[in-house]
């Protein structure tokens, strides 16, 4: 079973289409529209009336395959526009992806959404933040029949009776599901990994199920958190405004031309990191930053930077620290344990069309399970919103990928400083495509944390030099 790697052009180009939605369902949550329904319910924090269309348009039936497969109770509600996806219509649902197969014999197949996952880099950040096992290799099935095929991979399923029950809940398992591709017992939870789904029966009591409960990771929605899908396909629109569809682009070559060397002056301060890549800023300059107190020195309210709004949750508390730092006279101390996230955010005045990127500073250390190796690192992430949304939960914030940084490797030391945005974790860079963006920074700890730490020093968010450079 290869597993192929994602490929999404790296132009996107919309096409839109009108669509006349009925005078008094305008306040709907759904209502009918030609050829189809329009749903809100997943818009997160975009405006009312904004969401996503699932039709037939264009001989592209989803519409009808949606109602066929068991509509909303079955597939979920759709969270994407329609999008090309290696040369295939597609779209996004909170359990599924649809994908239109004309080489099939006209027919909707379900992408096998946790391969593509696998493919594209993502199994450990589904291991740290999902708590799902890497897919395993498979060599076996290689020369096997279809049914031996099944048959090994349903021997998955007897480890565990409760997910096993679930696996098989439905009406067309494998349809539904995909074959199960790994198994782990973990300690607080036993995970199933499918192709097209996850399976966690939770040993303990969670905020969101009971001790013994099996809940499912729907592979759509853990596809769009991962950053599978498109920007441009997940954004939510009005009737009016909704995509026919999202098509990857053959981007214009540039012409060539005589490289030049520039001329960089030696700064003053602090030794800087290297050229940033996408814009060549050098990492120190705090003072082209578009962020309040983007320094972290502009003095604290009840231990929030002032200028950032504080969120969290769980055991944890911020204070200015003055014994470390990397710029300037003082970090951002946040400081947890167990399950918290915490972070803060700012909300800015752009210009719609332009292109807009932000990075930070941050070092870490954690002790965990008497450890203090920094083995168990925090999550410290970035991300913006290009609707102006205020709620780090909403599903229009764009997300870089989850690091720990570099581990503590002596129990004396701090972890060194590391740039969330710079080098392998991309930073996050978007059009703006209203007069509002947000920028969110986030720090998350888990059970095995006893005490974790996060110093955030520097934070830099500016108008982006390149707009061809993106997350």
């Amino acid at each position: 079973m290869a597993l192929t790697r994602l490929l999404l052009a790296a132009g996107l180009i919309l096409v839109t289409i009108s669509l006349t939605v009925p005078v008094g369902a305008q306040g709907a949550d759904e209502f009918d529209i030609p050829n189809g329904r329009f749903y809100t319910q997943t818009r997160g924090s975009a405006p009312a009336g904004h969401g996503f269309a699932v039709t037939d348009n264009n001989d592209v039936p989803f519409y009808t395959w949606f109602r066929r497969f068991g509509g909303v109770s079955a597939v979920g509600y759709p969270v994407s526009h329609r999008f090309q996806w290696k040369g295939f219509v597609s779209q996004a649902f909170q359990k599924v992806v649809f994908q239109w197969r004309p080489d099939q014999g006209g027919i909707v197949t379900f992408v096998n959404v946790f391969d593509e996952l696998n493919a594209a880099g993502k199994d450990d950040w589904l291991a740290v933040v999902r708590e799902v096992p890497n897919a395993l290799k498979w060599e076996e099935d290689r020369g096997k029949s279809w049914d031996d095929i099944v048959k090994n991979h349903y021997a998955l399923l007897e480890k565990d009776k409760a997910i096993k029950d679930a696996f098989l809940s439905v009406s067309d398992p494998i349809a539904f599901n995909g074959l199960p591709m790994a198994y782990e017992d973990m300690k607080n939870v036993a995970v199933l990994r499918a192709q097209r789904r996850v399976f966690q029966r939770w040993k303990t009591d969670q905020p969101w199920a009971r001790a013994g409960q099996v809940t499912v990771a729907n592979g759509g929605d853990v596809g769009k958190e991962a950053g599978l899908y498109p920007q441009e396909a997940i954004t939510p629109r009005s009737p009016n405004e909704t995509p026919q569809l999202v098509l990857a682009a053959t981007p214009t070559p540039a012409p060539t031309a005589t490289p030049t060397t520039p001329v960089v002056t030696k700064p003053t301060g602090p030794t800087p990191n290297p050229v940033h890549p996408a814009c060549g800023r050098l990492e120190h300059e705090i003072e082209k930053s578009l962020a309040k107190n983007a320094t972290m020195d502009e003095g604290y309210t009840n231990g929030v930077p002032n200028g950032w709004t504080w969120f969290s949750s769980g055991n944890v508390k911020s204070i200015e620290e003055t014994g470390y730092e990397k710029f300037g006279r003082a970090s951002w101390l946040i400081e947890g344990s167990g399950n918290f996230v915490a972070g803060a955010y700012q909300v800015f005045t752009v210009t719609p069309g332009k292109w807009y990127q932000a990075f930070y500073a941050t070092a870490q250390q954690v002790f965990g399970n008497g450890r203090r190796d920094g083995s168990l690192p925090l999550l410290r992430e970035i991300g913006l919103d290009p609707t102006g949304s205020t709620n780090p939960d909403a599903a229009t914030v764009i997300w870089g990928r989850a690091s720990g940084g570099q581990p503590d490797k002596d129990a004396g030391r701090y972890g060194g400083w590391k740039t969330m945005g710079n080098n392998n974790n991309p930073l996050v860079s978007m059009i703006a495509v209203t007069n509002k963006m947000t920028l969110f920074i986030r720090v998350r700890g888990w059970p095995d944390v006893d005490n974790g730490k996060a110093w955030i020093e520097s934070v830099q968010f500016f108008e982006a030099c390149d707009p061809a450079f993106k997350k």
